[in-house]
């Protein structure tokens, strides 16, 4: 298990810097938004927008945008609980459980609306026209990753309090599933599941090797 104390490497050094310049641009967007310049048309995604016209990277910039009430509240989440999951497992698992989060949870639900579609499912066409707002899920995948470092530090014996803090992650996700029942909504669950997964895989193969070697004789 990757800890907090481990020096980070090139590469998450790398993350870090990057992360932080992209918290300023979604900032830089918040105010501009808040000045009545709105991003939405240009970096937003949607099934119709990703899909039928062939603009796949607003799967990535779709995470640049804050929609609703207290913006900057919500990059601080973000930004706070990004910083935890670093320094629990480094920048590059935070960014590979973030990033699988926000853009497979998108591609899941595209996809599974697009054969609602070809099925002529009423209201799929018109839902799948709709923006789709990505720094949600980002989150969402950062919180699943949270969620899966806290119960694999609880179950290697590290304490209560990390066992507490993975079921009030769960509950979190679970007690807030009813608040997004709508088609792009969905991806803030799956993005949960996404995150936390990645950070089991990736810890599972830390392991891997070390439970493989003989012991020392």
């Amino acid at each position: 298990m990757q800890s907090s104390a481990a020096t980070p490497s090139r590469a998450d050094r790398i993350v870090v810097v990057a992360a932080a310049a992209v918290a300023v641009v979604i900032a830089a967007g918040i105010v501009l938004r808040l000045s009545g310049v709105d991003l939405v048309a240009p970096l937003s995604g949607g099934q119709r927008i990703v899909v039928d016209h062939g603009q796949a990277w607003r799967l990535f910039s779709s995470g640049l945008i804050v929609r609703g009430s207290l913006p900057f509240l919500q990059l601080a989440v973000l930004a706070g609980a990004s910083v935890v999951v670093i320094r629990r497992q480094g920048a590059v698992r935070w960014a590979a459980a973030a990033l699988s989060g926000h853009v497979l949870s998108a591609v899941v639900v595209y996809w599974v609306l697009q054969v609602e579609i070809w099925k002529d499912v009423p209201g799929t066409y018109v839902a799948a026209g709709g923006h789709d707002y990505g720094i949600s899920c980002l989150l969402a995948g950062t919180l699943g990753a949270l969620c899966a470092d806290a119960l694999r530090r609880w179950r290697a014996g590290a304490g209560r309090r990390e066992g507490a803090l993975a079921i009030a992650l769960l509950v979190l996700a679970v007690g807030t599933a009813p608040l997004a029942l709508t088609w792009y909504g969905v991806e803030h669950g799956l993005s949960f599941a996404i995150g936390a997964l990645v950070i089991a895989v990736a810890g599972r193969r830390a392991d891997g090797p070390r439970r493989a070697a003989p012991a020392a004789g």
